[in-house]
């Protein structure tokens, strides 16, 4: 679901999804809206591996993907570029 803060005009939108640092930013408080949890061990502490878009779990070592569920999934292109699409399907 999208959040009460998501933006409205197409300005709001690029300025909030202006790299990729922001896109990841976004779809972690997507997928985990409370914050980290490890689907192998709960653990509440990751680490990111910005590269491949991970998130690592800081006690099993599990790799969670943030654009896992996504139509991003599996893509090696910027998510500038993809989010974008993936949320107008969604909202």
């Amino acid at each position: 679901m999208i959040d009460a803060t998501f933006p409205k005009t197409l300005l709001e939108f690029h300025d909030r999804f202006s790299d990729e640092d922001a896109c990841l930013d976004y779809l972690r408080r997507q997928k985990w809206p409370e914050g980290f949890r490890c689907p192998s061990c709960a653990h509440e502490r990751a680490w990111t591996i910005r590269t491949w878009r991970l998130d690592e779990c800081a006690s099993c070592g599990h790799q969670a993907s943030l654009t896992a569920g996504t139509m991003s999934h599996g893509t090696r292109k910027p998510l500038t570029m993809v989010v974008p699409r993936d949320l107008r399907v969604r909202g």
